[in-house]
């Protein structure tokens, strides 16, 4: 039986709203390289004529998922348009108290948030740890807002929740192809791409534990597809019982 793994609905360019929209914690988790439990500290603020900037230290007790131990500290930043009063980071009311904190990588390779409803309350540990395992593969953005007319990129991601190596059906992205496993069917905006656009393959990869694997892919690179408006990519996997649906 068919399952479906991602369903990612996207667009080249939006503009975002003054008030802030509330964000799923599934779609939280999934979009972030780090979790941890932490206290944060060491807060430093100062501004410029564009920007309210704020920084502080996380203190790791706990690795819900990332390569962090006990006693590691992250360095992050997070900045506020000086004009603007909602919505607004703040996590100076955080300092000396335990929360889980996701986290991801801005394109520099810097630590970010992005917004408070990245800072959860210690209860919601075990549904957090029960989404990494029911939806250990999906598909997310590598940016939801590219320039209209930008090469639209993805990520294909996998994560291993086991404490021991697993293989998956192999995916990768080389000379503007995109290498499934015969395990795999596309479709891109309802139809079924992969006969012309994808090669199959009957590999397979080991994943470390507690481990992911990514292959980013230029979407634009893979068949004639128009870089304005809305588009849906749905991956199906017929063999392996792992994922389910995101819009």
């Amino acid at each position: 039986m068919k399952k479906i793994i991602g369903l990612l609905l996207f667009l080249c360019a939006f503009k975002t709203s003054a008030l802030e929209v509330q964000i799923e914690l599934e779609e939280l988790v999934r979009e972030s390289e780090i979790i941890v439990i932490a206290d944060l500290s060491k807060i430093g603020k100062w501004n410029d004529e564009k920007y309210d900037y704020g920084s502080g230290v996380l203190t790791v007790r706990k690795a819900v998922w990332g390569n962090y131990k006990p006693g590691d500290h992250i360095n992050f930043t997070w900045k506020n348009g000086r004009n603007v009063a909602c919505p607004r980071e703040e996590y100076t009311d955080t300092r000396g108290n335990f929360n889980i904190w996701i986290l991801s990588f801005d394109d520099e390779g810097k630590i970010i948030t992005g917004t408070n409803q990245r800072v959860r309350p210690l209860e919601e540990e075990a549904r957090i740890d029960s989404i990494l395992k029911e939806h250990p593969f999906f598909i997310k953005p590598q940016n939801r807002l590219s320039p209209e007319n930008s090469p639209i990129e993805i990520s294909l991601v996998y994560r291993n929740t086991h404490n021991h190596p697993i293989k998956i059906p192999a995916i990768s992205f080389k000379n503007n192809k995109l290498y499934l496993n015969s395990a795999y069917r596309v479709h891109f905006d309802g139809r079924d791409i992969l006969k012309t656009n994808f090669l199959k393959t009957n590999d397979s990869l080991q994943i470390a534990p507690r481990s992911e694997y990514s292959v980013v892919i230029p979407v634009c690179e893979i068949g004639e597809i128009n870089t304005k408006g809305y588009h849906t990519m749905t991956l199906y996997e017929e063999k392996y019982p792992v994922g389910g649906e995101y819009v």
